[in-house]
């Protein structure tokens, strides 16, 4: 029996049963909407309080076990009180409906990627790997295309290959595991906003964003009875000082200067994940309703979501090794 066992094992991970039809090479063409930190009435408050939320996480060394349910704590109570305070002062320029907000979060939201896709069966039954190759990033603004190849995706800093994990449903659908693509969503938006904006203009953008600032307001706000923030989660606990919000706020406010028009962070990056389908028929690998991630400008429980829709064709075998 246990022979038996073992030679069954052997045999799926050999693929005995011949490889799946997905295996292979694809040729890749899809959208992705990163407009996302700049949709759903995110204001310039609520970049200000991604900010914060991170400051105050490093701050107070918050253990990785519990870092996600802090992070959302700290949001619901940093949030509403970071945005009463810069929103009202902030340039309307970046606020929803504002000329420059409005012309990005269109541009944002059509982003047309090309790739190579490599996949093949993984070790254990059922399992797949891969590995996508990025050839060009186009987007638009006013008529006029930005397309960036792959020596500029460099220059974006896009790794140019992503690895792709994930497992067999049902023979025709692939679950891909969340995977990070190492593209600088800020540099991205910059290349946007050197469109829009001069160089003085951005300055003046992100001075004005500094001065929406108030951290002894928005301190106030949170901590209203002047006993600071106390978390509970699970085994941990924390009272935030007073003191402590304010320096979290202080170390925040000189890294506006620093952002894409004082809202984005160059190295931010971007994690997509979800499930796609196959078709033996037409040879095709399409994306299903859910695929995406999250475009990472704040912690992961409260950053962004980003979609993404591709069709991949199939184009060959594995090369032989």
């Amino acid at each position: 029996m246990r022979s038996k066992l073992l030679a069954l094992f052997a045999c799926a991970l050999a693929s005995c049963g011949g490889e799946p039809k997905w295996v292979g090479q694809y040729t890749s063409a899809g959208t992705w909407d990163l407009g996302g930190p700049l949709a759903n009435g995110r204001t310039v408050g609520d970049s200000v309080a991604d900010l914060l939320v991170e400051q105050v996480i490093s701050l107070v060394g918050v253990p990785s076990l519990v870092e996600d349910d802090v992070a959302k704590i700290l949001d619901g109570a940093v949030r509403p009180a970071v945005k009463a305070v810069v929103d009202p002062n902030a340039p309307q320029e970046l606020a929803p409906g504002g000329s420059i907000h409005d012309v990005l979060a269109m541009s944002l939201t059509q982003v047309k990627v090309e790739s190579e896709l490599q996949l093949e069966t993984s070790y254990l039954p059922g399992s797949m790997k891969g590995v996508e190759t990025f050839g060009s990033l186009e987007l638009a603004h006013e008529g006029k295309t930005y397309r960036f190849d792959a020596k500029e995706l460099s220059e974006l800093g896009v790794v140019v290959n992503a690895e792709w994990k994930g497992q067999e449903k049902d023979g025709d659908v692939l679950e891909v595991d969340a995977h990070g693509i190492e593209i600088q969503f800020g540099e991205l938006v910059k290349r946007l906003a050197d469109a829009l904006v001069d160089a003085a203009g951005q300055t003046r953008l992100k001075n004005e964003v500094k001065a929406a600032v108030s951290c002894e307001q928005i301190v106030a706000r949170v901590a209203a009875d002047g006993q600071g923030l106390a978390i509970s989660v699970a085994d941990w606990s924390k009272t935030i000082s007073n003191d402590e919000l304010h320096s979290a706020c202080d170390q925040a406010v000189p890294m506006i200067e620093e952002q894409v028009l004082g809202l984005f962070k160059r190295d931010s990056t971007l994690e997509v994940g979800g499930k796609a389908s196959f078709s033996a028929a037409s040879g095709e690998l399409t994306s299903l309703d859910g695929f995406g991630g999250v475009v990472a400008v704040a912690p992961r429980p409260i950053a962004p979501r980003l979609a993404v829709q591709f069709t991949a064709k199939r184009t060959g075998p594995l090369p032989a090794r």
